[in-house]
């Protein structure tokens, strides 16, 4: 009995330590988003779908085999399986652990043992069946059942249990995020081509243009009308074109790798639809509102079911440190004897009761609970950055749009004027009132230009795939 209330007094006194350290812990308040990015953005309800933003056939094709055959994604996907796995593992902990069992042990009591006088004198008794009596060596068999079930009365397994859900819910927006990212991954190397295809066929217009002039001031040189400094002029020009021409190549294989990475392929063919001149963008776009950001962006939503694992974390870290409840019943067959294991009078029925509580390695659990303090710290500042994050991205997108969509009618303005400048140089070169220096310095600018716009109108679609991926996808 003494045994028995020095158990419960040491049980006591370490739930009263520990509930020391269960104090509610403070919780800095969320920053929330501004109310709108700009008082011009309209109202959107429901996330940017990219099936609705990208309508080349070729690009869409190109979507829906990187989705499904992206390596990431596929590892995402097992990692989503791993975590519903974990989930499982929570829950059967807080439902009793069976277990079938066959054990078998051998014993023999020496003779000056208190089992070993003891069985002497039993077996020796006439009240002592002759089938009843202990052997020495004695056998000890048991078929049966034992269980062992740990009640969850402070809620740790609970915990334990919603931080492996929330954990899968995290692996999910993971996936989401990584598959929007996959999307404007894909959309920007197609675009990218489309402008490289662009650049390689200006740089081969303006070639056969400089090739032109190349003949008529090597005639023109031949009728001693120009100088061969004016030839070699010409001529570095058109070898420059010709390397521009081979560049432009090479970086339009390494954005067919770069897609064909991001399609789980090795080889193969990247189709193209229209050119990137012909490539619609949306007349309008609609952002919604900050406060959306955190219903669309799947990274938030991500960081937010990470805080909440953290949480839960922590709440069966802070309950480790409590006395634990555990009950071991079990139910079979027992005796000394095989030739009697299977009789009814062998069946053997109990049940064991335990509380066990931290003592020593209180210091330990402590350890454990702060960890998981700043575990959750830094996922609620995760979260806070994750938002602050998404916030920057669309207004920096936003106002990029604008700037673009107002930059693209200048760019295409001066290209078309640089142009003309190319026809007006070469008519006056050839009717005297222009040197090869202005024809030369004419050319440059128009090929420079074109370059440029093609570019700009790759910076749009950029530029629009970015707010799409802001935005949170769809």
């Amino acid at each position: 009995m003494r045994s028995i209330q020095y158990l419960i007094y040491i049980c006591a006194l370490s739930g009263l330590f520990a509930c020391q350290g269960l104090k509610p812990l403070a919780v800095q308040p969320l920053q929330a988003p501004p109310a709108r990015y700009s008082p011009q953005d309209t109202v959107a309800t429901q996330p940017m779908s990219w099936r609705s933003l990208f309508t080349d056939p070729q690009l869409v094709a190109l979507i829906d085999s990187a989705l499904a055959n992206n390596l990431d994604r596929k590892i995402a996907m097992a990692n989503i399986r791993q975590s519903e796995a974990e989930l499982v593992r929570a829950r059967l902990q807080m439902a009793p652990q069976v277990q079938a069992m066959i054990a078998g042990g051998v014993d023999r009591f020496g003779d000056y043992t208190m089992n070993g006088i003891g069985n002497f004198d039993l077996n020796r008794s006439e009240n002592v069946p002759s089938d009843r009596r202990v052997p020495n060596p004695v056998t000890d068999l048991f078929v049966g059942f034992r269980a062992s079930w740990e009640i969850d009365v402070w809620g740790r397994l609970k915990a334990q249990r919603v931080a492996a859900a929330e954990r899968i819910l995290s692996s999910l927006e993971g996936e989401r995020w990584l598959s929007t990212n996959i999307v404007a991954s894909v959309a920007a190397a197609y675009f990218e081509l489309l402008a490289l295809d662009a650049e390689v066929a200006v740089a081969r217009e303006n070639l056969v243009l400089q090739e032109r002039a190349f003949e008529i001031i090597s005639a023109q040189k031949e009728a001693g009308r120009a100088t061969e400094l004016a030839v070699q002029q010409f001529q570095a020009q058109i070898f420059n074109t010709r390397a521009l021409t081979y560049l432009l190549q090479q970086r339009i294989v390494i954005a067919e790798n770069a897609l064909r990475l991001l399609l789980g392929r090795y080889n193969g063919t990247i189709p193209r639809g229209n050119a990137l001149m012909d490539q619609n963008l949306p007349a309008r776009l609609q952002v919604g509102l900050p406060s959306q950001l955190l219903l669309n962006r799947p990274d938030v939503r991500q960081a937010e079911r990470s805080l909440e694992a953290a949480k839960a974390d922590l709440t069966a870290a802070r309950a480790a440190m409590l006395p634990n409840f555990t009950l071991t019943p079990y139910a079979g067959l027992q005796a000394f004897r095989p030739s009697v294991l299977f009789l009814p009078q062998s069946a053997a029925l109990g049940l064991l009761g335990g509380v066990a509580a931290p003592v020593f390695n209180r210091r330990g659990l402590m350890a454990e609970r702060s960890s998981r303090v700043a575990m959750q710290d830094a996922a609620w500042l995760r979260y806070q950055q994750s938002l602050v994050t998404a916030y920057t991205e669309v207004q920096n997108e936003l106002q990029q749009y604008q700037n673009l969509q107002a930059a693209y009618p200048q760019k295409a303005a001066e290209t078309a004027a640089l142009n003309r400048a190319v026809e007006v140089s070469n008519d006056l070169y050839v009717a005297g009132y222009a040197n090869y220096l202005e024809v030369i310095t004419a050319q440059r600018g128009a090929i420079d230009a074109a370059i440029a716009l093609q570019e700009l109108r790759k910076n749009q679609f950029l530029n629009l795939i970015n707010l799409y991926r802001a935005l949170g996808g769809g």
